[in-house]
């Protein structure tokens, strides 16, 4: 199902309503805004974020970085069992909230962007 933005209220509506994420797949505009595809790509892409892509990111940096450590240097936490799969564990959770707050954080800046419309 498609979220059709007609109006200030339904603006309203998407920050207010946290079943929207739920109940719909896609947002759009109404022609009232204009018909700008990347801003409602970035809406879309803002609006559904989960912070995956931001937590694999710092995953695949923290593993690099790990594999590094281990082969140029002598970090005790290596030595120890658990100290790569909590760096690893750490590293996602991390990037994910990295990457929710930033979509947040973008989403608010385009949707008062679209109430000064």
């Amino acid at each position: 199902m498609i979220y059709s933005i007609k109006d200030r209220n339904s603006i309203r509506q998407l920050k207010l309503d946290k079943s929207i994420k739920r109940r719909f797949r896609k947002i759009q505009l109404d022609d009232s805004f204009g018909k700008d595809e990347k801003f409602v790509r970035k809406l879309n892409k803002h609006f559904f974020a989960c912070g995956c892509q931001e937590g694999a990111f710092l995953v695949t940096l923290t593993l690099f970085v790990l594999i590094f450590l281990f082969l140029y240097s002598e970090p005790s936490y290596l030595k120890k069992w658990w100290g790569i799969p909590v760096s690893l564990i750490i590293a996602a959770i991390t990037g994910k909230l990295i990457g929710i707050l930033n979509s947040r954080f973008q989403l608010r800046r385009m949707l008062e962007k679209l109430e000064t419309m």
